[in-house]
């Protein structure tokens, strides 16, 4: 199948410089181009139906030796086998779907070793994994093609980022102003505790009064740059 697969390929790159590259028009008659473009149509879609014939892998029904009929996968080929099919359907996809964008859309193919490696890898992990190559590949393709609106995404891209840098920035001083709101708070009670202690005290109690007072001071002054920090906060924010 390969050796075959490989002479199929080889003649049909023969015929490359005059089906895909060669231009239309000029002092050829009408007929001609059409059948030109028919030719040309038919070796990409060729090419691509057997890469991606080459590139799968397939159930297929067994009997075991009591006769019942069980299900088994093929692999397929090796990657290393697989890799210049993969370059032929990554290649010619693009060709194609300049006139027909939504031509196999939905295909993949099987970019991943057998599963030797990994055998919890098969079924419909495997196939996530291939669609989720097959669709950034499909998607960089795209931007190559449409340059303009790949800039256009660019730049919205980096207005986002922009957005979420901000946004993250501005949480982190709203985080950085409810803390010390919270120790704000945390330090009135204090005082407010504080100065219903003091109003306890006889007149003799002039040393425990004084610790108060000196606190108490302590406490508001760091009352006052709490506030200073807040306020600078809520300029940024």
């Amino acid at each position: 199948m390969i050796e075959f697969t490989e002479k199929t390929l080889h003649y049909l790159n023969l015929l490359e410089w005059t089906v895909i590259n060669k231009g239309l028009g000029g002092n050829v008659n009408h007929s001609y181009d059409e059948n030109l473009e028919k030719i040309k149509q038919y070796y990409m879609r060729t090419i691509y139906s057997i890469c991606l014939s080459l590139c799968r892998y397939y159930t297929y029904s067994q009997y075991n030796e009591r006769n019942y009929q069980i299900e088994q996968l093929f692999w397929g080929l090796p990657l290393d086998q697989k890799k210049r099919f993969i370059i032929f359907f990554d290649t010619i996809l693009p060709k194609i779907r300049k006139n027909e964008p939504e031509f196999g859309k939905d295909d993949f193919i099987d970019r991943l070793e057998p599963p030797q490696i990994d055998p919890n890898l098969v079924g419909d992990a495997r196939d996530l994994v291939n669609k989720k190559i097959q669709e950034k590949i499909n998607q960089e393709v795209y931007w190559i093609e449409h340059t303009d609106e790949y800039r256009s995404y660019l730049e919205q891209e980096k207005r986002k980022e922009e957005e979420k840098e901000k946004n993250r920035i501005l949480d982190q001083i709203w985080q950085e102003i409810n803390v010390k709101k919270a120790q704000l708070m945390e330090l009135e009670k204090s005082i407010n505790e504080l100065r219903k202690e003091r109003e306890k005290l006889g007149i003799l109690s002039k040393g425990q009064k004084k610790a108060i007072d000196e606190k108490t001071s302590r406490e508001e002054l760091v009352i006052i740059n709490l506030k200073n920090d807040i306020q600078e906060l809520g300029k940024r924010s």
